[in-house]
């Protein structure tokens, strides 16, 4: 049962881009995730950030969704969509 809510998490949380929240710093804990925070940039996935620290989500995941609901690393809001470009009409 336990693999299959790690799976469900995981796709719930591997898009997500998180930061740690702005009203103070990281304090280290001794556990996984102090390794893992300084890749949380709000601007890489948790995917990303997991992928490139130590490419093993199960091993981090408990301790990421702990430290999210205890308001320890925030949700970045998704960016604006960039503009497109119109496209040239063709004169003939």
């Amino acid at each position: 049962m336990d693999a299959y809510r790690l799976r469900d998490e995981w796709t719930r949380i591997a898009g997500v881009v998180l930061q740690p929240a702005a009203r103070e710093a990281w304090r280290p804990t001794g556990g996984l995730l102090d390794a893992l925070v300084v890749h949380f940039d709000g601007r890489r996935t948790v995917a990303d950030s997991i992928a490139v620290a130590t490419g093993c989500a199960t091993l981090m995941l408990d301790a990421l969704l702990d430290a999210m609901n205890l308001g320890l690393l925030v949700r970045v809001a998704a960016p604006a969509a960039p503009p497109t470009s119109p496209t040239s009409a063709s004169t003939s």
